[in-house]
């Protein structure tokens, strides 16, 4: 069939259906910012001093070291649903097992909204780290797998874009749902604990409670509209189904079949059928085999997730009201809302970019600025700590601003987009596992250990490490990354 008459609307609409669980994982991971502090009841405003509401006030659950190990369970969740993501992909392919996670997140949120028990809190967020684990291999190796080549790059970015918008939600959703002055908080003075200062105005402590409710929504929605959509044709052919392949393929074009999609789908269909005779001679050593065969690009792509955590992104999107706050910025709250603002814009930006740019381009440049960005923001931290009253605002708004720009650029969406690009089909779905979890292995150390390493190194030689991180990441990908932009998957699979 001619090329004008095949049609996308069905490739947008399944890609939009999935994009809904990237919006729970921005929600999720960005949930502490807004809400953390309240839980722990340790709140400070730009002056330093404690806000702090009543210990027996149901908004108060934490300890602070409790606290840290609540907002890095999500990530620990995450390395084991990454782990058993991939076999899952396996076996039931990839709207099963997105639809798998909906009830884990609508039973965290309802455990979250109506729970004071600090374990049944820490389950609750495991329970949202597996599905976001489990969804962070799926849905963009699903949205790779059903974009033709030349949207690819621009939808595979969209994966990052919802995940932004999720936290931009939270974000903005914290700071509207707030407990009122009847919860009687007291304002303490940060040199003396015991001078109290007066009431708490309204509007300073987040009813995170609210919120749980508010995101059962969302994974209602996906549960509910996961059904309507195709699988990945890809995944059809790989498992020796190549009509219901064909018939899905079909589908998400229109009615109307690409004749070079059809041809890889049954090159597809071939080699599964070899696969398996293989394997059933061979048993788990071809999946070794595979594995070794790939081991190029699995390497690549397993770095690619290390330095992306090791950027610092995690500890800035966890604790960013809290950073704010450290640096003696007045307008904390409204500032992370706006930083987390301008992700999505620049995420936006990047979907556009993409494919007309290169993941190359996109990945040097926004990894050099976050390095210039990180040591800057270092700087305003060192001066902070010669000079207590020192405060240069200026200096952290470009900081920031300009740290999340990058990110959102280029080492937020390529990482993952590059994944579902260079792994090879027959160890996509493995592969994808061993890397998600190791993504999510390092995003709990980085998480876990932000305190510590503050207490170690103070602010500003944690910033300085994590632009020594983006500096490393950016000479990686000089030497090391290669550009799939246009690229078949055949070709982006063999050329390494």
């Amino acid at each position: 069939m001619p090329e004008h008459q095949i049609s996308y609307k069905c490739t947008y609409g399944s890609v939009g259906v999935v994009l809904i669980a990237s919006l729970l994982f921005g929600i999720i991971i960005g949930s502490t910012g807004p809400t953390i502090d309240t839980m722990k009841n340790e709140v400070l405003d730009y002056e330093g001093n404690i806000l702090r509401l009543p210990d027996d006030s149901d908004y108060v659950v934490f300890t602070s070291p409790q606290a840290a190990w609540y907002s890095s369970l999500v990530a620990l969740g995450a390395l084991f649903g990454a782990m058993v993501g991939g076999p899952l992909l396996n076996a039931i392919g990839h709207r099963h097992t997105i639809a798998s996670t909906c009830p884990l997140y609508f039973a965290s949120f309802v455990i979250l909204y109506t729970s004071s028990n600090t374990w049944l809190l820490y389950l609750s967020r495991m329970l949202t780290g597996i599905a976001v684990g489990v969804n962070s291999l799926a849905v963009p190796t699903y949205i790779t797998e059903v974009s033709p080549d030349k949207l690819r790059g621009v939808l595979g970015a969209c994966n990052q874009l919802c995940i932004t918008i999720g936290i931009l939600v939270v974000y903005f959703l914290g700071t509207l749902l707030t407990v009122g002055e009847e919860a009687g908080g007291m304002k303490l003075s940060g040199a003396d604990q015991t001078d109290m200062l007066g009431p708490v105005p309204d509007g300073v402590f987040c009813d995170w409670r609210k919120l749980a409710l508010i995101n059962c929504v969302p994974s209602l929605l996906l549960l509910i509209l996961i059904s309507f959509i195709p699988e990945s044709p890809r995944w059809l052919a790989s498992r020796g189904r190549i009509t219901e392949a064909l018939l899905a393929h079909t589908a998400l074009r229109g009615g109307y079949a690409d004749f070079h999609e059809e041809r890889e789908l049954i090159y597809l269909d071939v080699l599964y059928s070899s696969r398996d005779l293989k394997e059933k001679s061979e048993g788990v050593r071809s999946i070794f085999h595979e594995l070794w065969e790939g081991r190029m690009q699995l390497m690549i792509s397993i770095l690619l997730q290390f330095f992306q955590q090791f950027s610092g992104i995690n500890a800035m999107m966890f604790f960013c009201t809290s950073i704010m706050r450290s640096a003696k910025i007045e307008a904390a709250t409204t500032i992370s809302v706006t930083v987390m603002f301008e992700q999505v814009i620049f995420t936006a930006l990047a979907c556009w970019l993409i494919d007309k740019v290169g993941r190359r381009v996109l990945l040097i440049s926004s990894s050099a600025i976050m390095t210039i960005a990180c040591t800057v923001f270092g700087f305003y931290f060192f001066f902070q700590s010669l000079r207590e009253d020192f405060q240069f605002t200026p200096l952290v708004f470009a900081s920031v601003y300009m740290y999340m720009a990058a990110f959102s650029l280029g080492v937020g969406p390529i990482p993952w987009l590059l994944m579902g690009e260079i792994l090879p089909q027959g160890i996509r779905s493995t592969g994808s596992s061993i890397v998600t979890a190791c993504n999510w292995a390092f995003a709990f150390l980085i998480t876990l250990a932000i305190g510590p390493l503050k207490e170690l190194m103070e602010y500003h030689g944690v910033m300085w490490l994590f632009g020594t991180c983006c500096l490393a990441l950016m000479l990686f990908t000089i030497f090391c990354v290669p550009e799939t932009a246009g690229k078949s998957f055949y070709a982006s699979n063999i050329y390494l």
